[in-house]
């Protein structure tokens, strides 16, 4: 796939914005970077290996320094409850119409992004939707790595505050080599050489997503969500609007 100036520079934008989101919150890199990324290409089945690549890099690198910080016995529950449904959505991104896994990670992006805008808190879901919220979160993290707000609403309630992003770091490598597993097996494009120009663009979003998640750690910032969904919900329907025009 060959790319003009302009999808060069949104895709770096894109990159950029999912290493600072994932390494600032400890998840959402994918699912907050494809309204940007998806201005420049229409395929999410060529954004999710070059996902894959950077989380497996950077979530090795953070986890040097804070595997104590693991919650393995949380861990291990969590991911044997959305295993099933995430294998479902790893083949559901092979077998299923592209058009149809577009509008899937649309819809969940809009979801996120009105519950941001709202301030709804969807961590505080009752114990009897935790699991069915897993088994979603799971599906369409194999459909497409934007699952993952989901699944923290249900592990931020069961972890410690300062072990969430390093447990979710632990979980995210591991679907991701699973994802990666599969789509090698399928003979997909790994698309290795755009990492030469958009990996240092994911490592220096991911170097300031640290500074602002040792913040986080001390202050609460409802209005830096509400913004964030706001750009969210704009930059979702403006990739919408593009793909019904062209």
């Amino acid at each position: 796939m060959e790319f003009d100036l302009y999808n060069i520079v949104i895709l770096m934008i894109a990159f950029w914005w999912s290493g600072f989101v994932r390494a600032g919150l400890g998840f959402g890199g994918a699912g907050l970077m494809y309204p940007v990324a998806l201005l420049a290409v229409d395929s999410i089945l060529f954004l999710v290996p070059i996902i894959c690549v950077q989380l497996l890099i950077f979530s090795a690198a953070t986890l040097i320094k804070d595997h104590p910080l693991i919650d393995w016995k949380t861990l291990g529950k969590i991911f044997v409850t959305l295993l099933p449904t995430f294998m479902i959505g790893v083949f559901g991104l092979i077998t299923l119409p592209a058009n149809l896994v577009l509008y899937t990670v649309y819809a969940v992006i809009i979801y996120y992004s009105l519950t941001y805008i709202f301030n709804i808190n969807t961590a505080r879901l009752g114990k009897w939707l935790d699991y069915p919220v897993l088994l979603a979160g799971g599906y369409v993290s194999g459909l497409s790595l934007s699952g993952a707000p989901l699944i923290a609403a249900v592990a931020i309630k069961k972890l410690e505050k300062r072990s969430v992003r390093a447990s979710l770091f632990v979980l995210w490598s591991v679907l991701v080599i699973m994802k990666l597993s599969t789509l090698y097996i399928y003979d997909v494009d790994l698309q290795l050489r755009h990492q030469l120009w958009l990996l240092p663009c994911a490592l220096v979003g991911h170097l300031m997503g640290l500074r602002v998640h040792d913040r986080l750690m001390m202050v609460e910032g409802p209005a830096f969500y509400r913004w964030l969904g706001a750009g969210l919900l704009a930059v979702c329907l403006a990739s919408i609007a593009r793909n019904f025009l062209t």
